[in-house]
C-alpha cells in the first residue's frame, strides 16, 4: 500500500469511527483550558476581524501558536491511534 492510499484509509477510519470528532472536541477543550482560545479571540477583536466561534475560524486567522505541549500530546495521541489501526 502506498503512502497516499494509507493516508486516505486512516483518514476515512478516523472520520467513520467518530475519533476525529472526539479529537476535535478534546483539542478545543485543552486549548480553552490553556487560555489559547481567549488569546486568539482577543487578537481577532484587536485586529478588527470577526469571530464566528469555530475552532477552524480561529486556526485560519491566528497569530498565537498552539502551545508546544498541546501539539506534542496530540501528536502522541494520533501516533498511538495509527499504531492500533495498523495492527488490525
Amino acid at each position: 500500500m502506498d503512502n497516499d492510499t494509507l493516508y486516505s484509509e486512516l483518514q476515512k477510519r478516523l472520520i467513520e469511527s467518530g475519533e476525529w470528532s472526539r479529537l476535535q472536541q478534546r483539542l478545543h477543550q485543552v486549548l480553552n483550558e490553556a487560555g489559547w482560545i481567549d488569546d486568539v479571540k482577543h487578537d481577532l477583536i484587536e485586529s478588527g476581524q470577526e469571530f464566528d466561534g469555530t475552532l477552524q475560524a480561529m486556526l485560519d486567522s491566528i497569530n498565537s501558536p498552539i502551545p508546544a505541549k498541546v501539539q506534542t500530546d496530540f501528536k502522541d495521541i494520533l501516533k498511538e491511534w495509527i499504531q492500533t489501526q495498523l495492527n488490525k
